[in-house]
This record gives C-alpha cells, structure tokens and sequence, in this order.
C-alpha cells in the first residue's frame, strides 16, 4: 500500500486505466469463449445427429428398395414381405423426419415419399420408373447430407482457430500487464535513485 501511495497520481490513473480496459478485454474473451465451446458443441452434435444418423437411415431405405424390387421381378415378394417392407419403411421415415432437414433437403425428402407412394401403389411390371426416381431421390439426399456435414466440419474447424486467437489474444493481453507492472516499478526505482543523489542547497 505504502509503494502504490508513492506513485504519482497520473502514473497511478494511467495503470488502473490500462488495467480496467485489459480486464474488460479478458471477460469480453471468456463470454466469446463459451459461446464459441456453447457452438461447437452445437456443431459437434448436429453432425451426429442430424447428419451421420440420418444417413445411416437413407442407406438401409435405399437397401429395402432394392430388395424388394428384386423380389418383386422374381416373383417372390410375398405379403409378409410386404407388410415388413411397410413397418420397416415407415419407422425410418419417422426416425429421418426428427432430424434437422435444410431447405433443399425438404424438397427432395417430399418428392422421395410421393415417387415411394406412386411405387408401392403401381403394379409391378409399371412401378419400374417409380422405383427409379425413389433411388434417385434417395441418392441426391445422401449428396446433401455429405454437403451440410462438411459445412457443418468447417464451422467446427473455425470455431477452433477462432478459440486459438482468442487464446494468443488473452495472452498478449497478460504479457502487457506485467510489461506495465515492471515499467511501473521501474520507475519508481529511478525515481528514488535520482532523489537519493540529489545534492542539497544551502
């Protein structure tokens, strides 16, 4: 107390100034760094979730298809098969329909189900066209899929380089203080060398 009391009142203004304006700038850096953790997390969770779940989903669709169209052209398609085909189909569209889904996505996903009606409702010898278009749309899903969860990569990665600077930044910041904190000493150290060899008058 007895040495911040002998440092000049300017020089006393000036530090708590840089001081406050420092702090201020690490708090700024925490709030920025929880929510950028808060985003990532975000992220992180969605690209499971939202985009490598679902794709699961879209491939076993895909395999249904396929193997009831196969069965259908040898003439093997039952109705059991039928009604497994059916409660298989419809418990991955409801589990696909829970997940985020962009625009472009929407538009394709409803065009899937309408080409899967036309499909399930035609007779075979013309539900060849339909099946087509339902694979087809399948396909461009699991393209958009890839495409969101590569954006989704990217943002995770700048999050990460953003933290990093906000690192180096809180860094700098430390670096400064004690910079200050040893000018401030410094200064006074010579201040109290020049009084000493002061000479006085008569």
């Amino acid at each position: 107390m007895q040495y911040f009391a002998s440092i000049s009142k300017k020089n006393r203004i000036t530090a708590m100034s840089l001081l406050g304006i420092i702090l201020l700038l690490i708090l700024s850096k925490q709030f920025l760094e929880k929510k950028n953790y808060l985003n990532l997390d975000k992220s992180m969770h969605s690209l499971y979730t939202d985009r490598l779940i679902p794709l699961g989903h879209l491939f076993d669709m895909q395999g249904f298809l396929y193997k009831k169209e196969t069965l259908q052209l040898s003439n093997r398609f039952t109705p059991a098969d039928q009604q497994h085909f059916d409660t298989s189909m419809h418990t991955l569209i409801s589990q696909y329909e829970t997940t985020f889904l962009t625009a472009a996505e929407k538009a394709e996903w409803l065009a899937f189900k309408e080409y899967l009606h036309l499909y399930n409702k035609t007779a075979v010898t013309s539900a060849t066209g339909f099946f087509e278009q339902a694979i087809q749309k399948l396909e461009e899903l699991n393209h958009l899929q890839i495409k969101v969860g590569n954006q989704l990569q990217q943002e995770a990665k700048e999050i990460t380089a953003s933290g990093q600077l906000q690192s180096y930044f809180e860094m700098m910041m430390l670096c400064i203080v004690l910079i200050g904190i040893i000018i401030l000493i410094n200064q006074r150290y010579i201040e109290k060398q020049s009084f000493h060899f002061k000479v006085p008058l008569n």
